[in-house]
């Protein structure tokens, strides 16, 4: 088993890793883009998209998420209800957003293991 405190740090490491990932990618193949914008949600003081990808017009807010699979999952969800749940809440949190800008939404799930 593992501390659900402990894994705390770990998913951060690993969230950045996949976020710098995609940014060397993106770099790769000459695609406009900014990691960690400063620009909150909407009504928000704090918290937004990992990265802002540019291509013509359009711009692409990435949320990068790591999902743990419990160790003490005695719940009944299954790994994929957890993944799927994930996503699903990562499409209503940047809801309003996509509303008020225009712009696209692409939530980035991995697991940690």
């Amino acid at each position: 088993m593992s501390c659900v405190h402990c894994l705390g740090p770990i998913r951060y490491q690993r969230h950045n890793k996949v976020l710098f990932a995609l940014n060397t990618v993106l770099g790769w193949k000459g695609i406009p883009r900014k990691v960690n914008p400063p620009e909150p949600l909407p009504e928000k003081e704090r918290g937004g998209a990992d990265m802002y990808v540019f291509i013509g017009n359009t711009v692409t807010m990435i949320d990068v998420t790591i999902v743990k699979d419990r160790a003490e999952s005695d719940d009944g969800r299954s790994y994929s209800y957890r993944m799927t749940e994930a996503v699903i809440l990562k499409k209503k949190k940047y809801a309003d957003a996509v509303a008020a800008t225009g712009w696209h939404f692409v939530p980035f799930v991995m697991s940690i293991y």
